[in-house]
């Protein structure tokens, strides 16, 4: 049997997290220490493989 890997990726920082706020379905935009934290990811070459995935 072959081991699996899972890999559970959160979003980078918004607005609303930074001032500890719940907005359910509303989708705010990342600020600037979210969009550092999404590039930090992304340079992670080799650490999470590609398999084509994508988010919901």
């Amino acid at each position: 049997m072959d081991l699996m890997y899972l890999y559970l990726i959160r979003h980078g920082e918004t607005w609303a997290n930074a001032e500890q706020r719940y907005l359910g379905s509303l989708d705010p935009g990342l600020i600037e220490l979210g969009r550092q934290q999404a590039e930090a990811l992304s340079r992670d070459n080799g650490v999470f493989p590609r398999t084509g995935c994508r988010g919901f």
